[in-house]
């Protein structure tokens, strides 16, 4: 299986590995399975690790991802975190970014770890206020 993931319940959280070659039935057949789980939380921050993954989405992948977050918005309702390993894969999730910006999707594209985490967590536990 290309894709692992496990749950923080503790920081309601979700932490996704994807490895191999990309292919975007995968990516979207991730998150249909965080949906189909019932353990995903409305709310709940999911960490997308493509760092092992080889080569990048195409802008027709991207449209296509797009079109499977918005279908499952109502289910998976947090901010998404993707943690891209080199230039190419940052560039094409900078695209994926916008492109989910513009459907209403809280995503965006990161090199560092550190960064991903303090910005999903920076959104609060599900039903507790912040700051």
């Amino acid at each position: 299986m290309p894709f692992t993931y496990r749950f923080s319940p503790d920081e309601c959280l979700v932490l996704c590995e994807l490895t191999g070659a990309y292919d975007i039935t995968e990516t979207q057949r991730l998150f249909r399975e965080l949906c189909a789980s019932g353990r995903c939380g409305e709310g709940w921050g999911v960490l997308v690790d493509v760092r092992r993954r080889v080569g990048a989405p195409t802008t027709p992948g991207i449209a296509a991802l797009v079109m499977t977050l918005e279908a499952l918005s109502s289910r998976l309702s947090g901010r998404i975190a993707f943690l891209t390993g080199f230039a190419a894969q940052y560039g094409m999730a900078r695209m994926l970014e916008i492109r989910a910006e513009m459907a209403g999707i809280p995503l965006r594209a990161f090199e560092s770890e550190a960064e991903a985490m303090a910005w999903l967590r920076s959104a609060g536990l599900p039903g507790r206020m912040t700051g």
